[in-house]
């Protein structure tokens, strides 16, 4: 079970940032507290699934020799390619997975905001979707939200139990504003073994 990608294209139609990716302080702590974790300081080629408006896409395209990413509403791709018209280093594509994956491999993958909308079993297949793509010694990165929604399946502890069970203990574990249960977990997993 997931919940449907093209059901938030209607929130796109109606504001230009539905989740104040761009100006929220919660979202920009993320962002920050994402980019200073992460295991390099280049990529050579990173998958960023569910990217949205394409803030966080910008900036790891500062960090990668290539980036792909995609998001099921089409709107919100139309608006990533706005904001990354100068990269062409990046490759959008409207589409949501695990029906569509990129081909090749990658050496990072980053998973934001987007475990909850899948239950257990779906979760799971694209965690090992993830590992199956990852270049040996890859990187995986995951933050996720700790509230809760109405279209969550999942919390995000949940999300990150799960990438756990199958990609064995993060190398990093941050929990920011986890008592109030408004904050973010975020887990990075450096040589993620094969599966």
């Amino acid at each position: 079970m997931r919940v449907d990608p093209q059901s938030f294209d209607a929130m796109y139609e109606v504001t230009q940032d539905p989740w104040s990716f761009a100006t929220s302080a919660y979202e920009l702590d993320k962002y920050d507290t994402t980019m200073s974790s992460l295991g390099a300081f280049h990529y050579r080629r990173c998958f960023e699934p569910a990217c949205s408006i394409g803030v966080l896409t910008q900036l790891l395209a500062a960090r990668a020799d290539g980036v792909v990413a995609c998001d099921g509403s089409a709107v919100a791709i139309e608006r990533a390619r706005t904001r990354l018209s100068a990269a062409p280093h990046v490759e959008l594509v409207a589409a949501a997975i695990p029906e569509w994956w990129p081909p090749g491999s990658f050496d990072l993958i980053v998973l934001s905001e987007l475990g909850y909308y899948w239950d257990i079993d779906g979760w799971g297949e694209v965690i090992e979707r993830c590992r199956a793509s990852l270049v040996p010694g890859g990187e995986v990165m995951a933050v996720h939200w700790l509230g809760a929604a109405p279209d969550h399946v999942l919390d995000g502890e949940t999300v990150h139990r799960e990438l756990t069970k199958r990609l064995g203990e993060s190398d990093l574990h941050i929990e920011r504003g986890a008592e109030a249960g408004t904050g973010f977990v975020l887990d990075r997993w450096k040589r993620v073994p094969r599966g």
